[in-house]
């Protein structure tokens, strides 16, 4: 029987983290270990974990980190220290559905080959009310996105964008090997999920088995914005924001190459490199609006603003209109 454990990540999460606590506890399928790594909360976050820890019908483990690492990082760090051959990863702010660790399990059960499983989630606002919205309608995983993950074409979808919450995922202890240590430029859960699907190692569960919190305290949130908002955002990517989105993907082909060597087909190269040179056009596309028309309309029919850019359309809008946008910090999923 396959170990499970759960990798928690805390900062100053007095507020939410007694619920969350509590969901973990009424898995119906409990975890083998719960890893808590804190990020220096200065609240009863730690408090709060202690008590639970003795109350817990499973190991708890709770590490404090010596400086704040910030949330990738601290993800890193409690996903190092995990001993499970599954690892399951948890925000402090929202609930799972008592058969959530079970499903994941059901799922890696069945299928040897499976690396990555992630499932939807209900989204809620501050205080647990339901928004009558679902996270992967939140991403921007569309039903045609959905069916390419179904057809075994997951890297379509994510060299695309990142569709995979980390809070709703749960993968094999090996992904370590292949994912750590997480380049700086990455967010935990778009690294990951794009490396497994590279090898096509990376499974959906339609469910929500989780109802997601969204609230002003976040380090990172998941999307929902809507279209102005969505416009908004891509007028303000530069120049450097697209050289550094370049760089990040070059880090993927290149820990892909380092770890899957001879493994990686044609396709799998000419995803990353398609990708890593959209933007790098984007980058150097001239001052003048007028001289960007023609090297833009060249990428917009090549397909490549449809085919890797999560803003789609929009984004050869952008390039057509942004003046001197100031520079967005690289995006990120979540908390």
């Amino acid at each position: 029987m396959l170990k499970l454990s759960v990798a928690l990540c805390s900062y100053n999460g007095e507020k939410f983290l007694h619920p969350q606590l509590r969901s973990i506890a009424e898995q119906t399928r409990p975890p083998d270990e719960l890893v808590v790594c804190d990020d220096r909360s200065t609240d009863a976050t730690g408090s709060i974990l202690e008590e639970f820890s003795k109350e817990a019908t499973f190991p708890v483990r709770i590490e404090v980190n010596s400086s704040n690492l910030g949330s990738t990082r601290n993800f890193e760090k409690a996903i190092s220290l995990c001993s499970g051959d599954v690892i399951a990863l948890c925000d402090q702010d929202d609930v799972w559905a008592a058969p959530k660790l079970a499903r994941l399990m059901e799922a890696l059960d069945a299928d040897s080959r499976l690396d990555v499983v992630f499932s939807d989630a209900e989204i809620t606002d501050g205080d647990m009310r339901l928004l009558g919205t679902r996270l992967w309608d939140s991403v921007g995983f569309s039903r045609a996105e959905r069916r390419s993950f179904e057809g075994g074409d997951a890297f379509k979808v994510l060299i695309k964008h990142n569709v995979v919450t980390g809070a709703t995922m749960a993968f094999r202890s090996r992904m370590r090997t292949r994912a750590l240590p997480i380049p700086p430029l990455w967010v935990h859960d778009g690294w990951i999920a794009l490396l497994a699907a590279v090898s096509g190692g990376i499974a959906m569960l339609p469910e929500p088995m989780i109802r997601y919190r969204r609230h002003a305290a976040q380090q990172i949130g998941a999307g929902g914005n809507p279209f102005r908002k969505r416009l908004e955002i891509a007028l303000s990517m530069d120049a450097s924001f697209f050289a550094r989105s370049a760089q990040r993907y070059r880090e993927a082909m290149e820990r892909v190459l380092a770890t899957e060597g001879d493994k990686v087909g044609d396709r799998i190269r000419k995803g990353f490199a398609e990708k890593i040179a959209h933007f790098e056009r984007r980058a150097a596309l001239p001052a003048s609006r007028f001289a960007r028309i023609s090297p833009a309309l060249r990428e917009l029919l090549s397909l490549r603003y449809h085919r890797y850019d999560e803003h789609g359309t929009i984004g050869f809008l952008q390039d057509l209109i942004r003046s001197s946008p100031g520079s967005l910090p690289t995006p990120s999923a979540r908390k």
